[in-house]
């Protein structure tokens, strides 16, 4: 693992509005999905381009796995930000905007370790995407590392995060 770069997805995050990145002694990361200002955590233009930002510094670093999950009570993500759709006047800007939804997955997809999305509450349309491409991406993945989607109540999840509950503990 390069210090650099974890040092760099770490300042990365830092600057963050809507992330917050951790990595454990045990070389884990975890990723916590916070969209600020925000009862919900919701797939906004500026939420994404973070995330693309921190994912690829840690695909220069990668950690020995990454753990996403929500920092909010309500759930886990709840898809698109719809206050962002008066915004869309073209189809061209429709494109755009999924697009960039679609290329935060194929981020998430290209890291070579194991990647698990704890799930507390409700995902829905590109949160459930996000949730369950972890699990989706297990086919396509050999070589580089397994995919998991539980519940942070799962045995999966014990297994995956070491017996960790959290970041913290």
């Amino acid at each position: 693992m390069n210090e650099t770069s974890n040092s760099q997805a770490q300042q990365l995050a830092e600057a963050a509005h809507h992330w917050h990145l951790e990595i454990d002694t045990d070389g884990m990361a975890w990723l916590c999905i916070d969209k600020e200002a925000s009862s919900t955590n919701v797939l906004s233009r500026d939420l994404l381009i973070e995330f693309d930002g921190i994912v690829r510094a840690l695909a220069a670093a990668p950690p020995r796995g990454l753990i996403l999950y929500s920092g909010k009570q309500t759930g886990f993500v709840l898809g698109a930000d719809i206050n962002e759709f008066p915004q869309i006047e073209t189809s061209a800007q429709a494109h755009e905007l999924v697009t960039r939804g679609q290329q935060m997955l194929a981020c998430l997809e290209s890291l070579p370790c194991t990647t698990v999305a704890m799930i507390d509450g409700l995902a829905l349309g590109g949160g459930l995407e996000l949730a369950l491409w972890p699990a989706t991406s297990a086919s396509r993945r050999t070589k580089t590392g397994r995919r998991w989607v539980c519940r942070k109540s799962s045995s999966a999840c014990i297994r995956a995060s070491a017996a960790r509950s959290g970041p913290s503990a």
